[in-house]
Formats: structure tokens, C-alpha cells, sequence
């Protein structure tokens, strides 16, 4: 059921386009050429959210980059791709903007970004280091001529964005605090990877403050946090380090998960397109208790509570008849006594209108475990299983749910094995995705995923995506790699 356009979710909106900025400005450096430069200086210091670019990494790095971006953007220039996408960013009032003629001449060796504003309209101002100040001031010229946007050389960098950007960075150049002498930035970078191509700091209480008002600072932490993107050849790998503690306190991790328990997603079957391990999904499931109980009109909290460590399933249905799904989904989760828990449901799904519900015993002749069918009032159905000697309470749509854990398991799969292999050694995956295979199943089912031919392009180019956590001490990292054909 699609949400209401409430306040809360127009307040979203903004936050997320914030996000997608943030990541092309990513790509904006990879590929440009510079010297190192402290761009941080400049970023005010009470800014929730920087982002910096080493626009021109050094060593292994740097080759790294280089050849992770001609798989992506193609054989040929490899800049080509990069440079379009600022190019269209930069288009304002009908006016075009050439990489390569008007921004990769000047352009320096670091780019980072900070944002402004609130939560009706944030902006992202832009601190490039420049090698030509005379060209880079020309072009600040002839953006500020266009109107749309406020360019100029501050303290010999270029700096671009909304105008309480720019004049946040002008005050900064002279003499206000700086983002780049806090403790807690400096603090922040300290464990960060040297040969990282970029990182993002964050100050999670003060950003939910100004983009979310209303909003649990505590949900995000109870302090700054960092992320460092890190290229390899064919993979790029987006890592957080952060405190144990303090992330169960925001929520982040269930107060009783073990986050290494994380066994059941190498077991869904391997036609799978979407694997998510959900450690202790009863203890952090609050508001998707309060969606379920309008949308049921029932008491689901304790249903949801007395789940523990679930995996969520997404797959691929290789052949099917006209009108029958193309995909398939299903969910594992361990609770303490399967056979109550499926009762439980039933007496919660029974009472749903134009649901017909049918609960099946045990059969210890044939060693059937409890079980019980759902027919849903478009026709489809859903099959419930309790699965008392593993623990587990299984629902599945468009497969049995006997299968979910029989079938040839995604664990033995050459692609799955690659992606745990580029994810790192003592890495536990909590999310697998076959990207590519995802995509196209979506189409087959007719769900509206019709990304613009460019970047259709690209991710076509990436096999799988894998995100997972390991614990040391008191802290977890937590990485998502996408890895490339």
C-alpha cells in the first residue's frame, strides 16, 4: 500500500536527492587531474554532511581507478562517461557545458562537497582545488552570468553552489571555524584507508536535526561517522567502521544479535536475484509493526517481536505459463517455537477478507512438518511451513515453501563465491545481488524500471552487488562491493 504524501515524506525527498548528488560527485573525480589539496578547510564547521574526491589517486590507486572506469564508461575514453554526467549537471537555462574544454583544464587534484540548508531546500556546494586560477576564475565568471547558480575563486579554490554555500565558504576563508580543523573530523579520518579514492563524514544527530526535524536524533547515532570508497580493478568497495555499542543504541543492530550469526543466506536457492540476511529482525522491526497493523487491521507486534534472524528471498522463475509470476520470494526466519508461530499467523490471516486460509497437521508418516496454504484473493497463494527441527518459519510465494531451503543452495553458485571473495576474508555477507539477472526479471514482470539509456548501460556492466559486516573488538565494519562482470 503506497504511503500517503505526508510531510514527513516530503521531507524525505530532498534528503535522498542530497544522497544521488553526493554519489555523482563521485564520479565526477575519478577521473580528472590535480595535486593534493585540503578542500575541507573551507566547509564551515558545524556542516552535518562532506563529501571529498581524490580527483587523482596516487600509485596502485590510481590505476585502479583508471581501469575500473573504462569497464564501466567503455574501451575508448574512459573519461568520456564521467564528463557527460557533469555535463548535463552543469546544464542550466538552456546553456552546455564541455568537460573537457571548460572544467578538466583547471581542474585540481581534490573535490569536496558540503551541504546546506534545511529540509525544504538543501543545497551542495562544491570546493574544487584548481591548477589554473586565471581559467577557473573565467569559468566562474560564466556560470554566475547564467543565473542559476553562484561560482567564484575563494582563498584560490573554486567554489560552486547555492549562494549561502559560497558565502558559508567565504566567511570560513576568513577566519571562521573550519570543518577541517574539528577534532571530530580529524579524529574521523584517522583509520580511513590510505589508499581510499574517496570518503563521506557525517554528523548523524545534527543531519537528521536539520534535514528530518521531528525526527530521533538518536536513530542515527550518537556522533560523526565515516565511509571510504575504495576502487579495485573490478571492484569498488564502500566501507563504514563504527562502534558496536553505539549502533545498537541508534538502532542499527538488534541489543541481543549475534552479528556473525548470519548463516542462512548461502542455503536460499541458487536461482536467487536478491539475498538479505536480517539479524535479530524481531528487535528492530518496530515501524514496519505499526504499517502492518493498519494494513491488517490487527495486533502484529508480537509476530514481528518474536522474530530472530531472518533471510529475506528474491528469485528467478526460469520458465512459466501466461499469467503465472515470473519471480519468486520467500523468507526464512529462526523463532523459538515454529509450530505455535504458524497457528499464530493463521489466526491473524484467517480473519483478512477474500483470504482463504488452510492449516495442514503434521504428518509423521511422512515426515510433514506443520504447514498451512494462503490463497489470496488475485488467485496467487502463498505457502506457510514450520520448520520445527531447524527452528525456522518459513512463507513462500511462487515457490513451496519446503523448497526454499532444498533446493541446490546459492552458496555453491561461481557467482555468489566471486562476489564473497572480492567482499574480504572474515566478512560475513548480509545482502547478495544479481544485479543484471535482477533487472531483467523486473522487466519480464512488467514493474516500470526504465533507467535512461546511459546509465542502463552502465549497469549492465555490473555482475553482482554484496554487502556484509565483520566484528573486532567493539567495532563493526560493515562493506558493500559492486563487483563488475
Amino acid at each position: 500500500m503506497p504511503e500517503a504524501d505526508t510531510p514527513r515524506s516530503r521531507r524525505i525527498l530532498p534528503i535522498v536527492l542530497v544522497g544521488l548528488s553526493c554519489l555523482g560527485i563521485l564520479l565526477f573525480g575519478w577521473l580528472a587531474f590535480g595535486k593534493k589539496a585540503e578542500v575541507a578547510h573551507l566547509a564551515p564547521a558545524d556542516t552535518a554532511l562532506f563529501v571529498e574526491v581524490r580527483v587523482r589517486p596516487e600509485g596502485d590507486s590510481a590505476e585502479a581507478v583508471q581501469s575500473f572506469a573504462r569497464k564501466v564508461f567503455g574501451a575508448g575514453d574512459s573519461g568520456a562517461g564521467v564528463g557527460q554526467l557533469v555535463e548535463d549537471a552543469l546544464a542550466v537555462d538552456g546553456g552546455r557545458v564541455s568537460f573537457q574544454r571548460d572544467i578538466e583544464p583547471w581542474l585540481g587534484g581534490r573535490v569536496g562537497a558540503f551541504v546546506t540548508g534545511d529540509a525544504s531546500s538543501p543545497g551542495v556546494t562544491l570546493i574544487c582545488e584548481v591548477r589554473d586560477e586565471e581559467a577557473a576564475a573565467d569559468f566562474a565568471k560564466s556560470l554566475s552570468r547564467k543565473g542559476a547558480i553562484e561560482a567564484g575563486m575563494v582563498d584560490g579554490f573554486f567554489v560552486v553552489g547555492p549562494r549561502a554555500g559560497v558565502a558559508a565558504a567565504r566567511k570560513t576563508a576568513e577566519g571562521g571555524d573550519s570543518l577541517g580543523d574539528a577534532d571530530g573530523y580529524r579524529e574521523a579520518l584517522e583509520d580511513l584507508n590510505e589508499e581510499r579514492v574517496a570518503h563521506l563524514w557525517v554528523d548523524g544527530p545534527k543531519a537528521l536535526k536539520t534535514w528530518s526535524p521531528g525526527g530521533d536524533p538518536g536513530r542515527l547515532g550518537d556522533g560523526p561517522g565515516v565511509a571510504e570508497l575504495l576502487v579495485k580493478d573490478d571492484t569498488a568497495t564502500v566501507q563504514v567502521v563504527a562502534g558496536i555499542a553505539s549502533m545498537r543504541r541508534a538502532g542499527l543492530l538488534a541489543s541481543g544479535a549475534d552479528t556473525n550469526s548470519l548463516d542462512l543466506l548461502s542455503e536460499v536457492p541458487e536461482r536467487a536475484l536478491v539475498a538479505a540476511a536480517v539479524p535479530g529482525l524481531g528487535a528492530r522491526a518496530g515501524r514496519l509493526r505499526r504499517r502492518l497493523d493498519r494494513a491488517l487491521g490487527a495486533d502484529t507486534g508480537s509476530l514481528l517481536g518474536d522474530l530472530g534472524d531472518t533471510v529475506l528471498y528474491l528469485g528467478r522463475v526460469d520458465s512459466s505459463y501466461p499469467g503465472e509470476p515470473t519471480v519468486e520470494a520467500a523468507l526464512g526466519a529462526r523463532t523459538k517455537d515454529p509450530d505455535g508461530y504458524l497457528q499464530r499467523v493463521g489466526r491473524v490471516v484467517g480473519r483478512l477478507p477474500g483470504v482463504n486460509y488452510r492449516f495442514r497437521p503434521s504428518n509423521t508418516t511422512s515426515s510433514r512438518e506443520p504447514s498451512a496454504d494462503v490463497r489470496l484473493p488475485d488467485g496467487g497463494y502463498v505457502d506457510l511451513e514450520a520448520r520445527s527441527d531447524d527452528g525456522l518459519f518459513v512463507p513462500a510465494y511462487g515457490l513451496s515453501a519446503t523448497a526454499m531451503f532444498a533446493s541446490p543452495p546459492l552458496g555453491d553458485t561461481g557467482r555468489y563465491r566471486s562476489a564473497l571473495r572480492r567482499l574480504g576474508k572474515g566478512f560475513r555477507p548480509t545482502l547478495f545481488v544479481d544485479l543484471r539477472g535482477a533487472l531483467t526479471a523486473l522487466g519480464r514482470a512488467g514493474v516500470g524500471i526504465d533507467p535512461p539509456p546511459a546509465p542502463r548501460r552502465y549497469l549492465q556492466r555490473v555482475d553482482s552487488v554484496m554487502a556484509g559486516d565483520r566484528a573486532a573488538g567493539d567495532r563493526l565494519t560493515t562493506r558493500l562491493t559492486i563487483n563488475l562482470r
